[in-house]
């Protein structure tokens, strides 16, 4: 389905069958806001099973077809389980703590109830370099802010 303005709904007729939704996520994308090609974000029934339902998470991408006028939802839209975007977010948290207070954070440890893995440096010094120009003061209080409020919630979830 091409469409000649961008998407404004999470589509339900892909094999990832949404349930709850994100929409107009292009409104406070980070750094991207207002400049981005991602439309929203779900939690829903994974694509990757016809029979057992497994939920997963999907960013949902809208692009312009090459060449038209024409927009289309990109086959760049990600999908992953649950369980993988906490571990991200966990990954993302430490990171962000060693860069803050000037620690390494290679060797780490990242706690899952699964067993324990260790953060590891696979980047060359020049990727190094590039996330820690990343990470100017604007970056790193906009990331600070997400994870004040990702705590917040988890605070208040009765876990």
């Amino acid at each position: 389905m091409s469409r000649t303005d961008k998407h404004t709904e999470i589509p339900g007729w892909l094999k990832h069958k949404p349930i709850y939704a994100i929409k107009r996520y292009e409104q406070v994308d980070g750094f991207y806001k207002n400049d981005t090609d991602v439309i929203g974000l779900s939690l829903g029934k994974a694509q990757w099973c016809d029979n057992d339902f497994v939920p997963s998470v999907k960013v949902w991408r809208d692009v312009k077809v090459k060449g038209t006028n024409y927009y289309k939802i990109s086959r760049q839209s990600e999908e992953t389980t649950l369980t993988r975007a906490l571990d991200l977010a966990m990954l993302v948290v430490r990171v962000y703590d060693g860069y803050v207070n000037h620690r390494r954070i290679d060797s780490d440890i990242i706690h899952t109830i699964f067993g324990n893995l260790k953060i590891e440096t696979v980047g060359n010094e020049e990727l190094i370099e590039g996330l820690k120009s990343f990470f100017t003061t604007e970056n790193l209080t906009d990331i600070k802010k997400h994870i004040e409020i990702l705590k917040e919630a988890i605070d208040n979830t009765n876990l």
